[in-house]
């Protein structure tokens, strides 16, 4: 069976040399932590194994403290996106 999703191959120094690419990624993780904040407390509470603060956390973090966002936590938190080891 085929997997639904296969990481592309982007490397460490995409991350750093393609502006474009660092703000679609860091875009991508804003929208998965907005989502996270608009699910109902019944569906979290069901979910328990999903990392609810750490997607809103990490969502916040990028909101607000966009002067101060560091590629090599963006970076790990993508590696375990794609490693399907967390969400976020």
């Amino acid at each position: 069976m085929r997997p639904l999703y296969s990481p592309p191959v982007v490397l460490r120094s995409d991350l750093d040399s393609d502006r474009m690419l660092q703000n679609a990624i860091v875009r991508s993780i804003e929208v998965v932590g907005e989502a996270a904040v608009n699910v109902s407390r019944e569906f979290r509470d069901q979910e328990k194994g999903i990392p609810w603060a750490k997607l809103t956390g990490m969502r916040n973090r990028l909101v607000h403290a966009y002067f101060d966002i560091d590629p090599n936590i963006v970076w790990a938190r993508l590696r375990r996106i794609w490693n399907g080891s967390s969400p976020i």
